[in-house]
């Protein structure tokens, strides 16, 4: 199973590493023509985060949905147990025999 939350987390730390070390590489229309100014960096990124965070939170959703499922099963199934109460637990270590009819 993957780690969404962590390659998300992974990629935004990337790519914010990326703007603050290599600005003018954003600005640089030569470059990257979708980064004209820094307003469209900004822009951009915003974007590109609002995408990230769209996904994590349907991610979450999702987790949250399968999570609470799981528990409802877990506490219907523990519905149906039988109560274990002092008398029917066994106190003692002896073996059960069987008896002859």
């Amino acid at each position: 199973m993957h780690d969404c939350g962590a390659a998300i987390q992974q990629g935004c730390n990337a790519l914010c590493k990326c703007l603050e070390d290599f600005p003018e590489d954003f600005m640089n229309n030569n470059s990257i023509p979708l980064f004209e100014t820094t307003e469209h960096i900004f822009t951009s990124v915003n974007t590109i985060y609002q995408l990230v965070f769209d996904l994590v939170r349907r991610w979450q959703e999702h987790t949250r949905v399968v999570v609470s499922k799981c528990a409802h099963t877990a506490s219907v199934a523990a519905s149906y147990q039988p109560e274990l109460t002092e008398s029917s637990t066994f106190q003692t270590r002896r073996p059960l025999y069987l008896k002859a009819p």
